[in-house]
């Protein structure tokens, strides 16, 4: 396994120069190259998203997504429960399953028949509470055009670490 902390670190404080965020340090498989598909930065908030290989963003098959956002610690749990509703709203076919729910870390699995126009996804999310908001670590996938090892991928998210 290598660590692609160094590249979201690098992305992290390249692209967003004199500002410091907090980004997540995480294990990828050695036999897997990952690239910036898209990036944005608003005010002291951002996101990030991954593409495997040559892959664009309009037309991936995996995903990793890394945001960032400020948040009072009281609203992390309506966050959660946005996340999830903003996910169902037009999509009777998803399933979640929370696979950790401690009082500001959340693990969640969800997947969908296709939605949306979307083909059918299934990911694993992961949203934490640090002092300054709330950093969000997403792996998906487009079911039929990638077949991860999804329980590797829960693994990940899981021991994945945030660091500054």
């Amino acid at each position: 396994m290598r660590t692609l902390s160094f590249i979201l670190m690098f992305l992290a404080n390249s692209v967003f120069a004199a500002d410091s965020f907090p980004v997540w340090k995480m294990d990828f498989p050695e036999n897997e190259t990952w690239q910036t598909a898209f990036e944005q930065k608003r005010g002291p908030e951002y996101m990030v998203e991954l593409t495997q290989g040559g892959e664009k963003i309009e037309s991936w098959s995996q995903l990793v997504t890394q945001s960032y956002r400020i948040l009072p610690k009281a609203k992390f749990h309506a966050l959660v429960d946005l996340t999830i509703s903003g996910l169902r709203q037009g999509c009777p076919s998803l399933q979640t399953t929370f696979l950790k729910n401690e009082p500001y870390n959340v693990i969640f699995r969800w997947s969908d028949n296709g939605c949306g126009g979307f083909p059918a996804q299934e990911a694993i999310m992961r949203i934490d509470y640090i002092e300054s908001g709330t950093i969000n670590l997403q792996y998906a996938y487009y079911k039929g055009k990638a077949n991860p090892n999804f329980d590797l991928w829960i693994k990940y998210l899981s021991d994945t670490e945030i660091t500054n």
